[in-house]
């Protein structure tokens, strides 16, 4: 990911974090429901090359919620997968209720249509984990897309958890959005969730890795953040003093730069260092000229050298 992608991230979680949600309801659903219903047919193909007896998939509802929901709920027989991509730890969490986990497991070894065992709240077998890791594994790949639709997501998945496991679990909460796909046979029907951070519906695709697509804040704000002043700073090290030389500085003493010193100097804002630039001078006015952006870990491995 680039580092101006990075930025854009960035600035998403911030604002996300600061009005607990990331854009009006209606967009998101509208983006959330155009991606599920484009990976539709994709995963009722996928499903039916994995099993004896092809089941039927609809896109039932898309629901808003909290990304916590959906690790506070669910028995012993639902599991749960947490995907991640290239943009986001939590892109795509995957999850069944019991009457799926039943009717997976029943169809892939044979069982007819009347002979599926109705949901049970016992917890995972490992086959059932199996099962379930393996269509996981297939609607992640069909909502994954290709080319510049592609999501990222990172393969292979987590192994699914469940129960307490699922309750215990470590995540960042957030506005989140849900599609529910009902799939049914005659002998029954269950349910494949799939929830996704509100901003990882909304993130533009088809576009540059730098984000060429306006973003979501940007429209909703009219360029108002984006047009706020920040006061830049441009610093340069002078070298080294010793604390005597220190502390017998006085005012309107002028303290020379070895020929050595540096011609750079970094650009900040608020304290945060952004770009890396050099002197010049225009004129009767000095000058900064930006060389490229500021790297945290470069500057770090830079700092255990020796001068």
């Amino acid at each position: 990911m680039s580092q101006s992608a990075s930025l854009a991230t960035q600035r998403e979680l911030l604002i996300e974090r600061l009005v607990g949600e990331s854009a009006e309801p209606d967009r998101v659903s509208s983006a959330a429901r155009a991606l599920g219903m484009r990976a539709l047919p994709t995963i009722a193909a996928s499903m039916a090359a994995l099993l004896p007896i092809a089941p039927q998939f609809d896109l039932e509802t898309v629901e808003l919620g909290r990304i916590s929901q959906v690790f506070a709920q669910g028995g012993e027989c639902e599991p749960l997968t947490v995907a991640a991509s290239a943009n986001s730890p939590d892109a795509l969490l995957l999850s069944m209720d019991s009457a799926a986990m039943s009717l997976l497991v029943g169809l892939m070894f044979g069982a007819g249509a009347e002979m599926i065992d109705s949901a049970t709240e016992r917890p995972l077998s490992a086959v059932q984990r199996e099962v379930s890791a393996l269509a996981f594994a297939r609607i992640a790949e069909a909502l994954n897309g290709t080319g510049t639709r592609a999501m990222h997501v990172r393969f292979p998945l987590p192994k699914p958890i469940a129960g307490d496991d699922r309750r215990k679990h470590v995540h960042r909460d957030g506005p989140s959005v849900r599609l529910i796909y009902r799939m049914f046979t005659e002998g029954g029907e269950g349910r494949f969730c799939v929830t996704m951070p509100q901003r990882v519906a909304l993130t533009p695709r088809g576009t540059d890795e730098a984000g060429a697509a306006p973003g979501v804040w940007q429209s909703r704000f009219g360029g108002e953040v984006m047009r706020s002043k920040v006061k830049l700073e441009a610093t340069i090290p002078l070298g080294r003093m010793t604390l005597g030389e220190l502390a017998n500085l006085s005012a309107g003493q002028i303290v020379e730069l070895p020929a050595s010193a540096p011609g750079e100097t970094r650009l900040s804002a608020r304290d945060k260092t952004l770009f890396i630039c050099e002197f010049g001078k225009l004129g009767q006015h000095y000058t900064v000229r930006v060389k490229h952006p500021f790297d945290p870990e470069q500057d770090f491995m830079d700092g255990l050298l020796p001068a």
